[in-house]
């Protein structure tokens, strides 16, 4: 805009008359107005949103594990295969697996999608032991670690991760202070250990042991029959599903445990010791020699001895059911594993005074391809122990022309010599004196420890968990026979032959009647 015109001038006194005062100087000019301030820089874009903060839950398998998973980012997808990962409440996951958050499990979001239709979850922690509750902080560690000792030995325990430990809010400020900057998104979880994928290391649920041909070829287990995890008392034929909680999840000192393990196997030094590990490994073995007993033994009919035989299998595939469900449910690490990560460079002396690098370790018998706790072959032959003690009263059983009674204790029922082999497999029987059915279910669980399958905790359990199993089967075998008076061999015969009277009271009939 123009400047302002200048004020015209004064005009000149006229004569005789008293001067004007000056003019009243113009104000001094305004100051210029203060510049606006500067707007202020704008504030930085939140960064990308990351996968979110780590959940927790706890699994309801039956042992309880506390779980932490992260959503992975959409560039760490699986690459194929989604459609086929479990829930993330699944009992055999483990660190560093992936599963599928449907229905919101552990408090996954349904919704996620982060891996095309899928909610793809990473297992960032599992462990038996709960998190530690909420208290004070801890002092912060040295920074000096102190250095291991030379002689301690690596110590197997269930993975607690950070993300567990719940943290202490910061105390309230007296004065008002700015909003803290936004965090920057979590980084990726690190990558599994090598102990996850293979070894063991603090991870303690069961892993696929590697397996030689002896031509050349290396094979990897696979877990069997996963599917019996959800078994029930409808999977069984003739009892019902025992109570899971009998044998809960093992407490194991590992390196205690294999130690044991190896101290066990270096007893066995003699043939008969071996051909008794190797007897009860096949339980082909006892079923077969009790058939050959009752009929060279015992005197049994064919018909007797297809229902023991049916009984006695019915009573042994319950047991199995419910073993493995148990065993899937706890899904813990065999001694072979263990020992391979525990002592790999160590020179172990085994049966036979046989001595090995730990890193070869081998049973000596083949580890099945299931998990160590409890004992299947522990269950087995303790229902079959309480079958035979059910049933075999109720059987006519008769030595060189005599009728002989099974109260007589201890009575045998695999006796060697009748046996010394048994038939169709040749196993050598390994008892010179025979083997009662409580030897059998004794022997039969301890010969696993001895063979280096087993930690301490399982055999007891596997026979707690099947306790009873045999002897119900036995009653409902008893019961198919409906109401009958004697034993078996009486329900099983044909009826009475007629009588030479039994139709003298008939009248004849004629014409004239």
């Amino acid at each position: 805009s123009s400047a302002p015109s200048p004020p015209p001038p004064s005009p000149p006194p006229s004569p005789g008359s008293p001067p004007s005062p000056p003019a009243a100087s113009p104000p001094p000019p305004s100051p210029p107005a203060a510049s606006p301030p500067p707007p202020p820089p704008p504030s930085p874009s939140p960064p990308p949103p990351g996968p979110g903060p780590p959940l927790t839950c706890t699994t309801s398998c039956s042992v309880p594990e506390y779980r932490t998973l992260i959503a992975v980012a959409p560039s760490e997808c699986p690459p194929n295969g989604m459609n086929f990962l479990p829930n993330c409440d699944s009992c055999e996951l483990t660190y560093g697996d992936v599963c599928e958050g449907d229905r919101g499990v552990c408090g996954t979001d349904n919704s996620l999608d982060n891996c095309g239709a899928y909610d793809v979850y990473l297992i960032t922690g599992n462990s038996t032991v709960p998190p530690p509750s909420a208290g004070p902080v801890p002092p912060p560690p040295s920074s000096a670690a102190p250095s291991p000792s030379p002689s301690a030995k690596p110590v197997l325990l269930p993975t607690v991760h950070p993300s567990d430990r719940p943290s202490t809010p910061p105390p309230p400020s007296l004065s008002p202070s700015p909003p803290p900057p936004a965090p920057p998104p979590p980084a990726p979880p690190p990558p599994p250990p090598p102990s996850a994928s293979g070894a063991g290391g603090s991870n303690t649920c069961w892993r696929p042991i590697p397996e030689y041909d002896g031509k050349g070829m290396t094979y990897e287990m696979d877990h069997v029959a996963p599917f019996l995890r959800f078994a029930t008392s409808a999977t069984l034929t003739m009892t019902t599903m025992p109570d899971m909680a009998l044998a809960p999840g093992p407490s194991y000192d590992y390196v205690a445990e294999a130690d044991a393990v190896i101290a066990n196997m270096a007893t066995v030094d003699t043939a008969g010791e071996l051909d008794e590990i190797r007897f009860f490994d096949g339980k082909l073995n006892v079923a077969l020699g009790l058939i050959g007993t009752l009929l060279l033994g015992y005197g049994q009919s064919i018909e007797e001895i297809m229902l023991h035989s049916f009984g006695e299998t019915s009573a042994v595939h319950d047991a199995g059911v419910a073993v493995w469900k148990n065993k899937l449910l706890n899904s813990r690490i065999r001694p072979t594993t263990v020992i391979h990560q525990l002592y790999p460079e160590d020179n172990l002396r085994l049966n036979d005074n046989m001595t090995v690098r730990g890193k070869h370790f081998q049973t000596i018998v083949r580890t099945m391809s299931h998990s160590e706790y409890p004992s299947g072959s522990a269950a087995v032959c303790a229902a079959i122990r309480d079958f035979v003690d059910a049933l075999w009263p109720h059987l006519t059983l008769t030595m060189q022309g005599g009728e002989v009674s099974y109260s007589d204790a201890p009575f045998v029922i695999l006796p060697n010599t009748l046996m010394a082999n048994v038939p169709l497999t040749g196993a050598v029987n390994p008892a010179p004196g025979g083997l009662s059915a409580a030897s059998i279910a004794e022997r039969c669980g301890a010969t696993r420890e001895l063979g280096g399958m087993h930690f301490s905790q399982s055999v007891p359990a596997g026979r707690k968990l099947a306790a009873g199993m045999g002897a119900e089967a036995a009653a409902t075998l008893l019961s198919l026979l409906g109401p009958r008076e004697g034993g078996v061999r009486q329900a099983l015969g044909g009826s009475a032959p007629c009588a030479a009277d039994c139709c003298a009271a008939v009248v004849e009939c004629n014409a004239t009647a």
